[in-house]
């Protein structure tokens, strides 16, 4: 399967330069839908028992809603703020 290969080795570019720009990321989520919509968000965990007790910071989010639109301010500052109310922000080092 070429185009899976294809896939996967872009897969790991995109890894690979989410490390160079935020070498304490902890996952990186990427939707594309077939309408052109995008999103991606850089994440940082800290350890924790459950979901609902472990630390989490947001440490990128950009969207856009279809291919003519441009991609949005990064929107992890107002993600960030809900952590922090919730009380799982995870502070900066």
């Amino acid at each position: 399967m070429e185009g899976i290969e294809r896939i996967h080795k872009l897969l790991d570019e995109l890894a690979e330069v989410t490390k160079e720009l935020f070498p304490d990321y902890s996952r990186i989520s990427a939707d594309c839908a077939n309408d052109g919509y995008r999103n991606f968000t850089v994440l940082k965990w800290g350890k924790g028992e459950t979901v609902e007790t472990t630390k989490r910071r947001e440490l990128f989010q950009q969207s856009r809603l279809n291919a003519k639109d441009k991609w949005e301010e990064d929107r992890s500052p107002i993600q960030n703020k809900y952590y922090e109310r919730k009380g799982v922000l995870l502070k900066d080092d």
